[in-house]
């Protein structure tokens, strides 16, 4: 099989499974967790000014932090598969912009952005490289990649034990983000794994 198909196999799976879900993530969120994920987003510096992609946004959980740290309503994209989780997203986020759809389909004038967001999802992607890839295409000029889980790596490394067809992937290494920094004109600005947080913040510079 081709793997554009596979990844369409694949895409719908993801988006039927969280259509499923998506009232779950609906419910509230400890306020520890909260915090770690305010504190991920915080470390992007964003402002008033900035644009901001997040890719499998689903509910719109980071949407808050983004507000918070005074990001116009306007100027974030929401990324699902999931029409329900969008939904969600739309009805508490109505001015933000959204797409259904694989991150890879994603079609954007480049250089429009000044952060794009994988939190809690990267393990999900079909094809991190080339997810990256598309990443670094729409990024401005000094514009960064956040790959994050408020949970940790080990608790991915769980979900992917428990479910591979879901959760295909493990989070990149620093070994492996260096590598990939390469082909992707990117360097590695950040690198931090521990049993509560995963952070991974890559910085474009041209």
């Amino acid at each position: 099989m081709p793997p554009s198909d596979e990844r369409k196999i694949h895409d719908m799976r993801q988006g039927q499974y969280f259509n499923e879900l998506a009232d779950f993530f609906c419910q509230p969120i400890p306020e520890d967790i909260q915090e770690r994920t305010r504190s991920i987003v915080f470390q992007a510096n964003l402002n008033s000014k900035s644009s901001v992609l997040d890719v499998g946004c689903g509910t719109g959980v980071l949407f808050k932090y983004f507000k918070e740290a005074g990001v116009l309503e306007t100027n974030i994209t929401g990324c699902d598969l999931s029409s329900q989780m969008l939904e969600k997203a739309k009805h508490n986020y109505p001015h933000a912009k959204y797409f259904q759809g694989d991150i890879i389909d994603f079609e954007e004038a480049s250089g429009k952005y000044d952060a794009v967001f994988f939190n809690a999802c990267f393990g999900n992607i079909f094809d991190q490289l080339a997810a990256l890839k598309k990443a670094v295409s729409v990024l401005k000029q000094q514009g960064q990649i956040i790959i994050s889980h408020p949970l940790g790596a080990q608790f991915v490394a769980g979900l992917h034990a428990n479910e591979p067809e879901i959760v295909p992937h493990l989070l990149p290494s620093k070994e492996t983000l260096t590598n990939w920094s390469y082909s992707l004109d990117v360097k590695l600005a950040q690198y931090l794994d521990t049993n509560l947080c995963f952070i991974a913040r890559l910085q474009r510079s041209s």
